[in-house]
């Protein structure tokens, strides 16, 4: 059957993390089994983060790896797994934005995902061939009506994505230790170094929890080593989203002091959870979901005040279970992982209507060489030729 179907093909990096979470909950909902679906993990093999882990029996899946800068060859080896027949392809990643772009396959209509504000630049250098734009946060998706030409925002699409809810709830917690959640990767961007701070606020207070840092990264050898003197930090490799909501149950708050997010898979599986959140405004289309009613936001750096909101929730044992009964709820209505993948095969499915003819244009950066239908060792002889002058 799959040769009578249009293909969808996902583009995400092999590693761990919210993104691949977003790929792997859209790829494995496709109710209708409209799409023969691919998806494309590409390994820069010095990347120092941790590979992804997600059982896979919903669809074809390749791993394409290379080490060093990107070159032709690369272009080559992604574009060739994607095929020539008609459908769609989702992108964001430079790597294959630049394969498209020497090998275009003229029958695929491209989807570009902003997941963040790391995404814009790509939108707008690589606009003369997206076909159509994604957001799942409004305030990215406002972002790029306002930044991309007048003609293409009817090509923009705000579309929230769905996730598997958390099969069981969190237990009331009327008078034991609070018990708190961090899941990000651990970058300095995601705030890590602002969680010891917290925790010493809250010791100066005399108020006691116990933290459990979730996540892999580049950092996790220094966070490890800053917070090796408090006993009241535990820390977790976490594979699955099935581990994910083992852990999560047994705790009663959500921290994420980032500094630049979307929004994040791992907030809307806590508050599934029945976790509260309480988080940084890293962009403003985040309060759509954490409300008064469900969490608190403060503002980005201000871990003073995440120190106060746990402090208050100490003591305001009925608040917090009011607001995790919110949190769930909130998820449960808005974010079911079913309903929202429809919303985006119903987009799919009108691919042909949405192809905008073919383009293509020289980027600044193009060498006189970067070309298909040059020779890689031509390309090569050459800049050693020139080496020597």
């Amino acid at each position: 059957m799959s040769g009578k179907q249009p293909e969808l093909i996902a583009f995400s990096q092999h590693k761990l993390g919210g993104v691949q979470s977003y790929y792997a909950n859209l790829l494995s909902h496709d109710r209708s089994n409209a799409f023969h679906k691919k998806w494309i993990l590409t390994d820069q093999t010095n990347d120092v983060d941790a590979r992804l882990a997600i059982e896979n029996n919903f669809c074809e899946q390749q791993i394409v790896r290379w080490s060093g800068s990107w070159n032709m060859d690369i272009a080559k080896q992604l574009s060739a797994c994607v095929s020539s027949k008609p459908g769609v392809v989702m992108t964001n990643h430079e790597p294959e934005l630049m394969a498209l772009r020497m090998f275009p396959r003229k029958h695929k209509t491209i989807c570009f995902v902003c997941h963040d504000a790391l995404y814009l630049d790509n939108a707008l250098r690589y606009e003369f061939m997206i076909d159509v734009f994604i957001a799942h946060n409004e305030f990215f998706f406002n972002e790029l009506k306002s930044r991309l030409p007048a003609a293409r925002v009817k090509d923009i699409y705000y579309l929230p994505y769905g996730i598997v809810l958390a099969p069981e709830v969190r237990k009331e917690n009327p008078t034991r230790i609070l018990k708190v959640l961090f899941i990000a990767r651990l970058h300095q961007g995601k705030g890590i170094y602002d969680l010891e701070k917290i925790d010493t606020l809250l010791t100066n207070q005399n108020i006691h929890v116990e933290w459990t840092i979730v996540g892999d990264g580049p950092e996790k050898t220094n966070l490890i080593k800053a917070l090796a003197a408090r006993a009241n930090f535990t820390f977790l490799t976490l594979k699955t989203t099935a581990n994910v909501f083992e852990t999560a149950v047994g705790h009663d708050i959500f921290v994420l002091p980032s500094y630049l997010e979307g929004l994040p898979v791992a907030l809307l599986e806590a508050m599934s959870a029945g976790l509260v959140p309480i988080i940084y405004k890293f962009n403003s289309g985040i309060e759509k979901v954490v409300t008064n009613d469900n969490g608190f936001i403060v503002p980005v750096g201000d871990f003073q005040s995440i120190a106060e909101v746990i402090s208050k929730l100490q003591e305001d044992r009925q608040q917090l279970e009011e607001k995790s009964k919110k949190a769930r709820l909130k998820v449960e209505q808005e974010y079911e992982v079913g309903v929202r993948a429809q919303a985006y095969y119903s987009l799919f499915s009108d691919f042909k209507k949405l192809k905008r003819p073919y383009q293509f244009k020289r980027l600044p950066g193009d060498g006189r060489l970067d070309y298909p239908f040059i020779p890689q060792f031509v390309r090569e002889g050459a800049r050693k030729v020139r080496a020597w002058f």
